[in-house]
């Protein structure tokens, strides 16, 4: 069979027909055929490898402009492209925990400061020091306070 209906298509790739309109709007997956009168989708079985791909690009999370930006690439160049995109969100995951933390800490212990619209940060810091070889006292100091 040269061409796939849109719900065969959906079926032999695990995507939805809506996700295949969508696809086909943003001109990432666009069908081999549209019939004029009912404006019903027809798929190329070749196009079954490009769906799984976008399906799987999909169901791990990256985002459709990036899986547009690596359409065209071979398999091992888009390997390449998943590993460096899943290492940025990973360091994104490692900087959203440390936020979801803080807020978690913040809401807990009531200490939500009130917002005029703007970003507030509220810093802990600490200091450490050593007096060193060369000098027979401290001379290092640090500070903190609310603001």
């Amino acid at each position: 069979m040269d061409e796939l209906t849109t719900g065969a298509f959906a079926r032999a790739t695990g995507l939805t027909r809506k996700a295949l309109r969508l696809y086909d709007d943003l001109d990432l997956l666009r069908p081999v055929r549209t019939d004029p009168v009912t404006g019903y989708r027809y798929y190329a079985a070749a196009q079954l490898s490009v769906a799984r791909r976008v399906a799987w690009l999909r169901r791990v999370g990256m985002p459709l402009a990036r899986i547009r930006a690596c359409s065209d690439l071979s398999r091992a160049e888009l390997a390449v492209v998943v590993r460096d995109w899943w290492a940025q969100e990973e360091a994104a995951g490692v900087e959203r925990r440390a936020l979801v933390a803080a807020l978690v800490e913040a809401l807990e212990e009531d200490d939500m400061p009130e917002s005029d619209g703007r970003a507030t940060l509220r810093l802990r810091c600490g200091a450490a020091s050593a007096q060193g070889p060369v000098r027979d006292r401290q001379q290092d100091s640090a500070g903190g306070d609310e603001r």
